[in-house]
């Protein structure tokens, strides 16, 4: 099991990776986020995309407005 499962799992009960995201800003996030089976979150950034980001924000400002959507 990844790291970031164990965590959600411990920190949320009856819920799923895939239910969560993960915020980071570096390759490494990327790999372990999408290794985890999360949607994951960075800044707007071609080698984040590359490396398994999900969604690119041209800035931090615009996180509620995804969260808020669901994620999708």
């Amino acid at each position: 099991m990844h790291d970031i499962r164990l965590a959600v799992h411990q920190a949320v009960a009856g819920t799923t990776v895939a239910d969560h995201g993960l915020v980071g800003d570096t390759g490494y996030d990327m790999l372990t986020g999408r290794n985890a089976g999360a949607a994951v979150v960075a800044h707007r950034e071609d080698r984040l995309r590359a490396g398994g980001a999900t969604h690119l924000l041209p800035s931090i400002a615009e996180m509620p407005a995804l969260l808020f959507e669901g994620m999708r």
